[in-house]
Order: C-alpha cells, then sequence, then structure tokens
C-alpha cells in the first residue's frame, strides 16, 4: 500500500479528525480527542489516547495547523496574489 504524503483533515458539524497512515484522531473540535491505530484495530474500538499522549499532541498540532489552514481558505485569504479574487458568494 502507497503511504499518504500528508494527513487526511476532516471537519463536520463540531466534529474534526485527523488520519495519517497509521494513527486517526476524533473528537468534538475542542476536544479531547481519541486516538486509533488504523493498521492494528481498524475497527477503532480501543482508544489509545492515555497511552500514547505524545502522538495525541502530535497530531493535534498538526489538526490545529490544517484547521486554520481552512480558515484562512475560507476567508479568501490563501487566494490573493495569485492573479484572481475569490468571493464566497
Amino acid at each position: 500500500m502507497t503511504e499518504r504524503p500528508r494527513p487526511i483533515g476532516f471537519e463536520s458539524r463540531g466534529w474534526v479528525s485527523l488520519t495519517d497512515n497509521r494513527y486517526k484522531i476524533i473528537g468534538k473540535a475542542e476536544g479531547p480527542y481519541e486516538l486509533y491505530d488504523l493498521l492494528e484495530e481498524p475497527k477503532e474500538e480501543v482508544d489509545l489516547a492515555a497511552t500514547h499522549p505524545e502522538i495525541v499532541k502530535q497530531m493535534t498540532k498538526t489538526l490545529e495547523a490544517w484547521r486554520e489552514s481552512c480558515s484562512r481558505s475560507n476567508a479568501g485569504k490563501d487566494y490573493r496574489g495569485h492573479g484572481w479574487q475569490f468571493s464566497p458568494d
């Protein structure tokens, strides 16, 4: 299987998640997040957040950066200076 070059973020109805090649964090946007090892336990039944807080911390940082990037894009800030103006209307 080919690895993803970067994690995939998702946000809907107050829930967020971030999935990389092995782990996934998921929870309400304000946290706390659950952690799952998708390779060892693809059914996502065993929350590993308490036993791997360093992974949760690193992935939370990446998720927060992704959400900030989405906010900038939604406001049109990622599109300025590229020869066209974004309008959300």
